[in-house]
C-alpha cells in the first residue's frame, strides 16, 4: 500500500506542481541539451511568470479542493444506480414491495452490491500530500495557495465525515 500511495503522490505532484513549471521554462542557460527540450518563455519566476503559470497553478489547486465532494457523489450515485437496477427499478413504490428483491444469485454478489463503494485510502493520503507539498513549494510566491490549502482540508474533513 506505501507503495501505491507514494506513486500515486508522485504522478499527481508532477502533474500539478512539476509539469506546469517545466513547460513554460527555458533552461537554455542551464545547459544546450536541456535548453532544446525546454524551450519555454519564462528563464526565471518573474511578474509575469506569476500572472501566467501562477494563475493556472492556483486555479488547478482551487479546483482540486472542491474534487472530493464530486468523487462521493458519483461514487454513491453509481453505487444507488446499480443497486436500483438489481431490485428492478422498484425505487419509487413503498419499503415493504420493494425489501428484499434482488437479482442476485449468490451472497457474495448481494454483498459487493449493498455494502458500498471501497474506501481507496491511496488516492486520498496522496491528495492531501499533493496539497501540502504544492503548498509549500509555490506558497511564498502564490499566497493565495495558503487558504486554499485550509479550503482543501475543511472540505476533505466534511467530505470524511459525511
Amino acid at each position: 500500500m506505501t507503495k501505491i500511495v507514494n506513486g500515486v503522490f508522485i504522478a499527481l505532484f508532477f502533474n500539478t506542481g512539476i509539469l506546469l513549471t517545466l513547460t513554460s521554462a527555458n533552461l537554455s542557460d542551464v545547459s544546450n541539451l536541456l535548453g532544446a527540450v525546454f524551450n519555454g518563455t519564462y528563464y526565471d519566476y518573474s511578474p509575469v511568470w506569476y500572472a501566467k503559470v501562477g494563475s493556472v497553478l492556483v486555479s488547478t489547486m482551487l479546483l482540486n479542493a472542491f474534487m472530493p465532494p464530486v468523487y462521493e457523489a458519483t461514487t454513491n450515485a453509481t453505487a444507488w444506480l446499480y443497486q436500483t437496477m438489481d431490485n428492478g427499478w422498484r425505487c419509487c413504490k413503498p419499503k415493504h414491495e420493494r425489501m428484499y428483491n434482488t437479482k442476485c444469485t449468490q451472497i457474495y454478489q448481494y454483498l459487493d452490491l449493498y455494502t458500498g463503494p471501497n474506501y481507496i485510502v491511496h488516492y486520498k493520503y496522496s491528495g492531501v500530500l499533493n496539497i501540502i507539498y504544492v503548498t509549500m513549494m509555490y506558497g511564498l510566491g502564490l499566497p493565495a495557495l495558503f487558504p486554499i490549502a485550509f479550503i482543501s482540508f475543511f472540505i476533505f474533513w466534511a467530505t470524511e465525515r459525511y
